[in-house]
């Protein structure tokens, strides 16, 4: 028979035996953790990654965005710029025509001013200011406002412009005409001038008419252009 009761169990056998059992144990866990905590790394990774995508897209439509906002409001402001433009224009060109207006029917009035003065002065002569005086006033007072409309239209057009140029001339002209009337006169007595003189006057305030037609006729024909180029 064996003894048992006086053989010991081995010390050694048996802490290995334990230790043998928690080996595989201690292998699972780790990989285990080495998992989750790769997966937890890898899902960290992904939300920064979307998070980042999330706000590049953000970005690219906000600055999308506000270029086309930008653009859109550029746009408006130079819409409203040219229809401003445009308006200021009519307004200038209503301005303008009025005036123009007012040129073209002075220049009428003046014309047969100095119609009438030529025929009082051919029925009168020497006596024209004691018998039509009337003649000689309607001349100056269609000068002074012929003189009032050229100055307006030299600072609206510029004195070198066609229709303030011609609209000058037609002035200066009907100042001829009234500074020849006023070298026609009589004495008290009623003495005429010599036949000469009086010659030279007819002639002065004829050449003095012709240049008044032509520079009137300038004057609508240049108007006339004017207005219509600024209403294209």
């Amino acid at each position: 028979m064996l003894d048992v009761t006086n053989r010991s169990p081995d010390p050694d056998v048996g802490e290995a035996s334990a230790h043998g059992d928690l080996g595989p144990m201690a292998a699972t866990a780790g990989a285990v953790v080495v998992a989750g905590v790769a997966a937890i790394a890898f899902d960290a990774v992904a939300a920064a990654l979307a998070f980042l995508a999330a706000i590049i897209v953000a970005a690219m439509t906000w600055v999308g965005t506000e270029r086309r906002q930008r653009e859109a409001l550029a746009a408006d402001a130079a819409k409203q710029e040219r229809q401003l433009a445009h308006d200021r224009a009519l307004t200038d060109v209503a301005d303008i025509r009025a005036l123009l207006d007012e040129a073209a029917v002075s220049l009428h009035i003046a014309f047969y001013a100095l119609m009438n003065a030529q025929a009082a002065l051919t029925s009168f002569g020497t006596k024209l200011h004691t018998t039509a005086p009337e003649a000689g006033e309607a001349v100056t007072d269609a000068g002074t406002t012929l003189d009032s409309v050229a100055a307006r239209l030299a600072v609206r057009l510029g004195r070198d412009h066609a229709v303030a140029a011609a609209f000058i001339r037609a002035d200066e002209a009907l100042l001829e005409v009234n500074r020849a009337l006023g070298l026609v006169f009589g004495d008290e007595a009623g003495s005429p001038q010599g036949a000469e003189e009086m010659k030279k006057v007819r002639d002065r305030i004829r050449d003095a008419a012709k240049s008044f037609g032509e520079s009137r006729a300038a004057f609508e024909a240049a108007a006339i252009a004017y207005v219509g180029t600024r209403l294209d």
